[in-house]
């Protein structure tokens, strides 16, 4: 099962596709008060600094099949949504946009994608097909596929990695109400934005959020940590309800601690 297969099938699903979900918050998330009395959940701990990675040293660094036990882990390639592929209606919410549709933050000298998954997959086949369409159509069988979008992105300097991190910060509480993006032409509408607990590397900071339009909406969790001058988001949902597979659950769990621990570890 290839990682940017994967990636395009979650990320390039229209939103007509996405089922209905309860909210996962009550309206009192809208409110001024409420968004300005909810600050993200932040870690910070004392570590070694990590050097400037390339892409090719961020390939080398990312998880691979066999570092998260009971997952599959995709392989880190190239495959990943562009910066310039993710535009929102206000400016300031782009930082966020960025990290949840798994694309590396504006000043990044380096980056790579790979997606962790747990499948139902009963009755799934994706070691006898040959294309991608074929992978991307065994994919999609499964009913139940919690999945971690992990994109990994290196700075010159790690204030620069910091400073990245303060930008996502900042633009989930300003943008807490929500915003509409477009991921590579397509119309995506993201919703309330609320703070979640968030562990692991220098720093991190956790939220979450849902996503589709005014009647359908599918629950995401983000999770941005930093470890030395590197960024590394974690998109995580039930792929299965976003594909329109099975029915959404009011909320998901953020990436699994083992996933996020396993990554960080990697780049120590």
């Amino acid at each position: 099962m290839r990682a940017a297969v994967l990636r395009r099938s979650v990320l390039a699903v229209p939103v007509a596709t996405l089922v209905v979900l309860t909210p996962a918050c009550g309206s009192s998330s809208d409110t001024p008060s409420a968004r300005a009395g909810s600050p993200e959940a932040t870690v910070e701990a004392e570590t070694a600094t990590t050097a400037t990675l390339s892409t090719a040293e961020l390939r080398k660094a990312a998880l691979v099949q066999g570092d998260v036990p009971g997952y599959v882990v995709g392989k880190a390639d190239e495959g990943i949504t562009g910066p310039g592929d993710v535009t929102v209606d206000r400016a300031v919410c782009l930082p966020f946009a960025l990290a949840l549709f798994a694309a590396p933050q504006k000043g990044s000298v380096g980056a790579t994608g790979l997606t962790v998954t747990k499948p139902d997959t009963a009755g799934v086949d994706t070691g006898s097909v040959t294309s991608e369409d074929e992978v991307t159509e065994e994919v999609e069988k499964s009913v139940e596929m919690t999945t971690s979008l992990v994109t990994l992105a290196s700075y010159e300097e790690e204030e620069e990695a910091t400073a990245a991190l303060a930008g996502v910060r900042a633009a989930a509480t300003a943008c807490s109400a929500g915003f509409t993006a477009r991921v590579e032409g397509r119309t995506q509408e993201v919703f309330r934005i609320l703070p979640a607990g968030a562990n692991g590397g220098q720093a991190a900071a956790g939220w979450t959020t849902s996503v589709g339009d005014a009647d359908k909406e599918t629950p995401f969790s983000l999770v941005v940590a930093r470890q030395g001058s590197t960024l590394v988001s974690f998109t995580t949902m039930d792929a299965g309800a976003y594909l329109g597979k099975r029915p959404a659950t009011d909320e998901v769990s953020g990436p699994p601690a083992t996933l996020v621990s396993a990554q960080l570890a990697k780049l120590s």
